[in-house]
């Protein structure tokens, strides 16, 4: 019954803005369907836009960032150049992937914070000279065990990637 008169008073508020016409109501969430269909309803919002993980070029690209900053000196044979660093920075990310692209129905749920951590892992065994799938994989076995999207949520962010209306 609560979440009734919440929902019947949120909705008369929306309608008083909405006349007013000077107001940007913005609402986030990472669990859309949880709201009642009255307040989801076309015509209620102008854009419901899904944000969901980051993509796989999106993570590439922080992991292009990372290795900028990561320093491989005291791993690295001491010819090293700028050229031989560019070459392994780009292996890593070649590496990283083909790994993920391998993997991607499972990975793709990874949040930010998740992949953050994933981030950090390819590049600490990027700098041991460990990077290998066997290592990727227990690496990656003990990142999906405290998944955050996994089982029910996981399916239900799988419906609210459709829920979009722009």
């Amino acid at each position: 019954m609560e979440s009734r008169m919440l929902t019947t008073a949120m909705l008369t508020q929306l309608n008083e803005l909405r006349r007013k016409q000077s107001c940007v109501f913005i609402v986030a969430t990472n669990r859309l369907r949880s709201f009642d269909a009255a307040v989801t309803r076309p015509g209620r919002f102008d854009v419901l836009l899904f944000v969901g993980t980051p993509s796989l070029a999106a993570r590439t690209k922080r992991l292009a960032g990372k290795l900028k900053t990561a320093s491989f000196q005291k791993h690295a044979p001491p010819e090293s150049n700028s050229e031989s660093n560019q070459q392994r920075h780009q292996a890593v990310i070649d590496f990283f992937e083909q790994y993920m692209l391998r993997r991607w129905d499972e990975l793709r749920f990874l949040t930010f914070a998740e992949n953050e951590a994933l981030l950090s892992a390819v590049i600490d065994l990027a700098i041991r000279n460990e990077l290998a799938e066997e290592a990727m994989d227990l690496r990656i076995d003990v990142l999906l065990r405290t998944a955050t999207i996994q089982g029910a949520v996981k399916a239900e962010y799988m419906a609210s990637e459709r829920m979009s209306r722009v």
